[in-house]
């Protein structure tokens, strides 16, 4: 497939954002109102997962591929937008938890920081910096924002935090984030066979089932093993180093190939073996773990 044909497809994607486009206060969004149908609420109109913040990153990856000017400015009046709904919310609708990365004000700071680097708007500078700001100074004492650890929730405010602290100068995130490593160490578990896991998401929470786990990387074993990686390579504390030690013998054990990861999407399992192949439940999210403790060890 060449190279013309997926930006054709990129070109019919922004074609169709079009039609879903709103104006509002010198800003934009996009109408998600029919992404989903039934009765479970979406996510926010802003929001990285399902919102103005993915959106953004994609205008702005399509105007470095296409030099059309037109992607640039739908990306920086959506993050008017965005700049706008900050001052008048302080929480995002469904979110997994307040400063969530994909849910949450998290992916807010993250895609308003890349409008920076584009734009040196300083309003975007100053927005990131705030909500870094309010991260640290919401870190309860246990540690946690909301004491759940995965990805999609703490773990992710904390590879955030990591990722800015340095340039937005927020002098008190290394503290914050060494008490949250400790956070997570103190959430290891030890099923009956032996396994060393940590349960990233409680599933009532997005109606999964009930009893059961997710065994990926965004809600799961491999992405809370990755933040304690980054932790402990951006702390030096080598207990975090320790802390993920046993999670590449957990997903070998319960792979249901001995050959080739194969993961069930929950355990206990129950001899369903509903298995996902993508990102959020299957061996392309943990591809990512096992690459980072390949970085960190040297050992293939």
């Amino acid at each position: 497939m060449s190279e013309s044909i997926y930006l054709r497809t990129a070109l019919e994607a922004a074609n169709y954002l079009e039609e879903l486009e709103i104006q509002e206060n010198g800003g934009i969004y996009w109408d998600i109102s029919q992404a989903f149908k039934g009765e479970w609420r979406y996510y926010d109109s802003i929001s990285l997962y399902a919102g103005s913040s993915g959106i953004i990153k994609f205008f702005l990856d399509l105007y470095e591929s296409t030099g059309d000017n037109i992607y640039y400015e739908k990306a920086i009046k959506a993050g008017f937008h965005i700049l706008n709904r900050l001052n008048q919310d302080d929480h995002l609708d469904k979110a997994f938890s307040k400063y969530a990365m994909a849910t949450g004000f998290g992916g807010l700071a993250f895609i308003l920081d890349e409008l920076y680097d584009k734009s040196d708007d300083s309003r975007f500078f100053n927005a990131v910096k705030t909500i870094l700001n309010k991260i640290v100074l919401d870190s309860q004492e246990t540690g946690a924002w909301s004491e759940q650890i995965g990805i999609v929730t703490d773990s992710g405010t904390a590879l955030l935090l990591l990722k800015l602290a340095d340039k937005y100068e927020i002098t008190q995130a290394k503290s914050v984030l060494i008490r949250f490593g400790d956070y997570i160490l103190s959430k290891r578990q030890v099923d009956s066979e032996g396994q060393i896991y940590y349960v990233g998401l409680n599933l009532d929470y997005v109606g999964g089932p009930h009893g059961k786990f997710n065994t990926g990387f965004p809600l799961g074993p491999g992405g809370v093993a990755y933040t304690l990686l980054k932790l402990w390579e951006h702390t030096g504390e080598r207990r975090f180093l320790e802390g993920a030690n046993g999670i590449d013998d957990f997903y070998k054990h319960y792979s249901i190939d001995k050959e080739k990861l194969l993961l069930p999407h929950y355990l206990p399992d129950d001899d369903e073996h509903i298995c996902y192949v993508g990102y959020c439940g299957g061996p392309v999210g943990v591809a990512r773990y096992f690459y980072q403790a390949y970085l960190t060890t040297k050992n293939k």
